[in-house]
């Protein structure tokens, strides 16, 4: 698992052991594990929170521009912007982690 911790007036995020176990009944599904997507896979806290959904037994499906490479994960180039390829890769996904990057500021304020 990530762990966020304050040192000083940074914040720190540090990879740590999973303490708690989740309930079987939450993450399996009939046919084994739940498949879940991790959008923007090959950043820091991507790689990381996908690293620790494979080592917790989920079905991890690791998207980025460009396929990253993460073991027990299957790994999958694909486009923010494209909508068709993105619901193609979400397709079967119970869940999706989005820890992409803006693309356009739209209304948000970029100054």
């Amino acid at each position: 698992m990530v762990e966020r911790v304050a040192q000083g007036s940074h914040i720190v995020f540090r990879r740590r052991q999973v303490v708690a176990k989740a309930n079987k009944s939450n993450r399996v599904c009939n046919r084994g594990a739940m498949r879940v997507a991790v959008v923007g896979a090959s950043g820091f806290v991507g790689r990381e929170l996908s690293v620790a959904l494979v080592e917790a037994h989920y079905d991890v499906v690791a998207l980025s521009r460009r396929a990253p490479e993460i073991a027990g994960a299957t790994g999958q180039s694909v486009d923010v912007a494209d909508e068709a390829s993105l619901q193609n890769a979400l397709a079967r996904c119970k869940v999706a982690f989005y820890l992409g990057a803006l693309t356009e500021c739209g209304e948000l304020s970029c100054s």
